[in-house]
């Protein structure tokens, strides 16, 4: 990338804004390589020093079929204070195809867009989100964060050995869900899905304690049948605010 000249930059910025253009800017510590397509660029940010490195601490994939309008992103070095969201083309929300985690190390992750003190939502839909380090002994989260579109594939936390994570804390789904959530439980601001669970989907969680479902759970009573195991509910509540399908099983210890 070509760094403008401060009085070159001003001038372009100033263009863009006669023309009607938006001009945004990452911040320093944001990382953002670009689609070569008419696609979302992925960003990701950290807290760790140095910024995080393309194809060392984690790689996109702009090139394989179906990623120039939906990325896949792999983390590879853990961190606790991954963000990660998607910039549609001329602004907004993107999708993402595939986030995964898939080494020897803990994940933490955010989706998230954080600009100066303004959070906004990290993506539009997305497809599999599978944060599942190779090793027992680590574990992945979801911190608090947003999309505002549909979960079309499977979401998948690991709980470690040691009885460390596999929680996600204020994670919403904006749309509707169409993959199996399988995660130990919500914990602080909870899990929230603002739309609907459609048919044959399975939920497992070890804790129910602040899942909520906004929206209806399995309505079309249609098989496949759709399941929800839940280990226990203590002192919370696995809530369902719409409708519940004939063809849903829930099994709770």
């Amino acid at each position: 990338m070509q760094l403008l000249p401060f009085r070159e930059l001003a001038v372009a910025v100033l263009i863009a804004a006669i023309a009607g253009l938006s001009v945004e800017f990452c911040s320093a510590n944001d990382v953002c390589p670009t689609n070569p397509g008419e696609g979302p660029d992925i960003c990701v940010a950290w807290s760790e020093t140095p910024d995080p490195e393309e194809d060392t601490d984690f790689r996109v994939d702009y090139l394989c079929e179906g990623c120039e309008t939906a990325p896949e992103i792999e983390l590879i070095t853990g961190s606790a204070t991954w963000r990660v969201w998607s910039v549609a083309n001329g602004g907004g929300e993107g999708d993402i195809g595939i986030l995964a985690a898939y080494g020897a190390d803990d994940y933490s992750v955010r989706i998230i867009k954080v600009d100066g003190t303004t959070e906004s939502p990290g993506a539009a839909n997305v497809g599999l989100l599978d944060l599942n380090p190779s090793n027992a002994a680590n574990y992945s989260s979801l911190g608090s964060g947003e999309i505002t579109g549909d979960l079309t594939g499977n979401l998948f936390l690991q709980r470690s050995s040691g009885d460390a994570g596999g929680t996600a804390d204020g994670f919403v789904i904006g749309g509707d869900v169409y993959g199996d959530i399988t995660l130990y439980g919500p914990t602080g601001d909870g899990f929230t899905i603002e739309g609907s669970v459609q048919p044959g989907v399975t939920i497992s969680l070890e804790l129910g304690d602040g899942f909520t479902i906004e929206g209806d759970l399995s309505v079309n009573n249609v098989v496949p049948l759709t399941y929800v195991f839940i280990g226990e509910i203590d002192g919370g509540a696995f809530l369902v605010e719409g409708n519940v399908g004939r063809y849903v099983n829930i099994s709770v210890g």
